[in-house]
């Protein structure tokens, strides 16, 4: 695509706008977002905004500031905000979103005083768990975390603060260090991906269209016309939940899910399962901004990935959903594994000429690059060395740990790329982390319980990647580098910022918590049941070890070598039409729920293109844009509403 509408003409140097306004608005705006994805994700168990690639809340509060600063400019120009600062405020909450939402700082917070409260003389998790378990990490009084869980209490009782300021202070501070490892990852491939391969980057041509100069996107009657069709949708399902005689609309949104799996029920076709066909207009409109390729691959390996569980049926298998033949998760985790060695293939010349520039005797940071090649190869070994220390100190083999963390960023390396390149929508990978593949392939058996209690101990930001922060962060580089302002202050900033999101989750869950109670009033699933999955898994590994699953270390260099195989193909033939990305996220949990939606997008965007070309595309696309939009601002405002009255209210996304 050439560039997109709000790439708007801007002088060749980069901006060294004072961001410090930004700056200030995304530290209040961080805060309330907090509570707001807390009280979604985790109280009520209703919306889930941060788990899509584009980040619901943040579009939202884009949305609203965009429009309250064409007032400003209108009236009073010197308040307004630039573009830059608009993105700079974007990136920030963004960030900040990422560490605040499901699968990051909301896994880890139920998870340090479960195995406590839950020990019992049937579990003998006191002598089994507990003495394993480091003081610093979690919490072993059950005085302190009795409020907790059964409610009617406070969080700022002196002994309430006291138990949880050590451990929360012990994981920030991790988490400082896993972040800067992201930021160095990043600042390192920043240039190949940005300037050399011009990667398209389709999650954040929405939002520098939105905040383009002049307003442009706001007077096409297309971007209208789509948030009408998306809002309208919204409005007339969220009324539902307060006329409930109201007739509910057939695939469309949340409420109008069809499951195609209920009418199969012997074998081999039971193994299709779960199969949603549903239409959201936000993915419709994000869909419009992926490639064709990549549009096709995600519906096609959805069907693809059911046709094989049906095939493994037939042979006599029984199909289960993490384990066992046909290991589809397992190809999926050796497809990412695969993506992540093509793109260090293809970045190996860029990769080499940035080592031999950070060694030179003068190694000055550009103008326009957020670390200086010297900075960041050197935090990223730092880093490692760090994080690599600290999994020895909870218990780990020192190679294990090493193994671990390599693997982790092996995989959010692949996801960064999957974004820049494609902009999959969704990237889960559940229960598929370093921590559950170390101990499939090594075998339960051969592990002391201190390991097994260290790789528990670190599942929380493994369990799933929805919610990743990594590529938030090049997306920010990306949006600098559009918009032409200054990036050296940004990875200091968006580590900052997460810091600053992650803080205000722990806050705001432990408030609720302590006067609901995790196990009394609070009804979304994680309040309990992230620790129960935690245990439980760490529970049947100490009371039923398994020998190493050589099937499931087959099918990681099987789903590798695929992917690869794909990208080989795709590269040399250029009509070949399946993507390694689709091969990777087709098998996702909330791609059973998108297929049809993206399938619906490849038909339009495809007649789109055979008849219109280029031209015709550009004309429809605010349109497409106004389905995100008109889904994200009518479904969020419903939210909102929910929470105002404290009464359930109506979601455009629970997956």
């Amino acid at each position: 695509m050439s560039k997109s509408i709000a790439e708007s003409k801007h002088d060749s140097k980069a901006r060294r706008s004072p961001f410090w306004r930004a700056v200030l608005l995304a530290g209040v705006l961080i805060p309330l977002n907090a509570y707001w994805i807390v009280q979604m994700e985790i109280i009520r168990g209703e919306t889930l905004l941060t788990t899509l690639s584009l980040l619901a809340n943040v579009i939202f509060c884009l949305f609203f500031l965009t429009l309250a600063n064409r007032k400003l400019q209108q009236y009073i120009p010197r308040l307004a905000l630039s573009q830059p600062e608009l993105l700079v405020t974007y990136i920030l909450l963004a960030a900040g979103s990422a560490m605040a939402g499901l699968d990051s700082i909301l896994v880890l917070l139920p998870n340090i005083p479960y195995a406590a409260w839950f020990a019992s003389s049937p579990n003998q998790w006191e002598s089994r768990i507990l003495p394993y378990l480091p003081h610093w990490l979690t919490i072993k009084n059950r005085e302190v975390i009795g409020g907790y869980y059964q409610g009617h209490s406070t969080l700022y009782d002196p002994a309430h603060i006291q138990a949880w300021l050590v451990p929360l202070a012990a994981w920030l501070l991790f988490i400082l260090v896993l972040l800067w490892v992201m930021v160095c990852l990043n600042a390192i491939f920043r240039h190949q991906w940005i300037r050399s391969e011009r990667l398209s980057y389709p999650i954040v041509q929405l939002p520098l269209d939105l905040t383009a100069d002049g307003g442009t996107l706001f007077r096409r009657r297309a971007l209208w016309l789509g948030f009408a069709v998306a809002g309208g949708i919204d409005l007339a399902c969220g009324q539902r939940y307060f006329v409930p005689y109201l007739p509910q609309l057939p695939m469309l949104g949340t409420t109008g899910v069809v499951d195609l799996g209920a009418g199969w029920v012997n074998r081999p076709w039971d193994a299709i399962r779960f199969s949603p066909v549903t239409l959201y207009p936000f993915a419709v409109g994000i869909g419009f901004l992926l490639p064709m390729d990549l549009l096709f691959s995600c519906w096609f390996f959805v069907l693809f990935w059911k046709a094989e569980k049906v095939f493994a049926s037939q042979l006599g298998y029984t199909v289960q959903e993490y384990a066992g033949f046909p290991y589809v998760h397992q190809q999926m985790l050796g497809a990412y594994i695969g993506i992540c060695l093509l793109a260090l293939w293809v970045s190996r010349h860029q990769l080499r000429l940035l080592w031999r520039r950070a060694w030179e005797h003068r190694n000055g940071n550009d103008t326009d690059e957020p670390l200086s090649p010297r900075i960041a190869f050197g935090g990223l070994v730092a880093g490692m060395v760090a994080l690599v220390a600290f999994g020895s100190a909870i218990g780990l083999p020192l190679w294990m740990s090493a193994v671990f963390f390599v693997l982790y960023y092996v995989i959010a390396l692949s996801i960064t790329r999957m974004r820049a390149e494609m902009g999959a929508p969704v990237h889960d990978l559940h229960f598929l982390g370093p921590d559950t593949t170390l101990a499939t392939v090594i075998g339960i058996n051969n592990l002391q319980p201190q390991a097994l209690v260290a790789l528990t101990l670190l599942h929380w930001f493994n369990r799933a990647y929805r919610t990743h922060p990594m590529p938030h962060q090049l997306e920010g580089f990306k949006v600098a580098q559009t918009a032409s302002f200054n990036s050296c202050v940004l990875p200091f900033l968006m580590i900052g910022a997460a810091l600053w999101g992650a803080a205000s989750a722990c806050w705001v869950y432990l408030h609720i918590a302590y006067q609901e109670g995790a196990a009394a009033n609070i009804r979304g699933y994680g309040a309990v049941n992230f620790g129960r999955e935690t245990y439980s898994r760490l529970h049947s590994w100490l009371t039923m070890p398994s020998p190493p699953d050589f099937g499931a270390l087959i099918a990681i260099i099987f789903g590798a070598a695929t992917a690869l195989a794909l990208s080989v193909l795709r590269f040399r033939l250029t009509w070949f039409p399946f993507h390694a990305l689709g091969y990777a996220i087709g098998g996702d949990y909330a791609m059973n729920f998108l297929w049809c939606s993206l399938l619906l997008s490849w038909i339009v965007k495809g007649l789109i293109l055979r008849t219109g070309g280029q031209k015709l595309f550009l004309a429809a696309l605010p349109f497409f844009y106004g389905l995100i939009l008109g889904d994200f601002v009518v479904g969020g405002l419903w939210t909102l509403i929910g929470l105002a009255l404290d009464v359930p209210a109506y979601s455009f996304w629970d997956v």
